[in-house]
């Protein structure tokens, strides 16, 4: 369960960064500000993916906890 906890942090985290750079990108298009600044693409696409891995990870995690597979019987 700890597994559980630890891939559920870090998705947060990776998730509310993303979305942090998301509305500074927003803001720098509305605007015109150099204030808000335009995020790296190979920052977004490593987040991103790290996102996506680690989410697939904990759903495989809480199914496979919640439907008690213990292989063939």
């Amino acid at each position: 369960m700890k597994a559980v906890w630890i891939f559920a942090i870090f998705w947060v985290a990776a998730l509310g960064y993303w979305v942090f750079r998301f509305f500074s990108q927003v803001d720098y298009l509305t605007t015109g500000f150099a204030g808000g600044r335009v995020p790296d693409s190979a920052i977004s696409l490593k987040l991103q993916l790290l996102s996506v891995v680690s989410l697939s990870l904990l759903v495989g995690c809480l199914i496979g906890r919640n439907t008690g597979s213990r292989g063939p019987k």
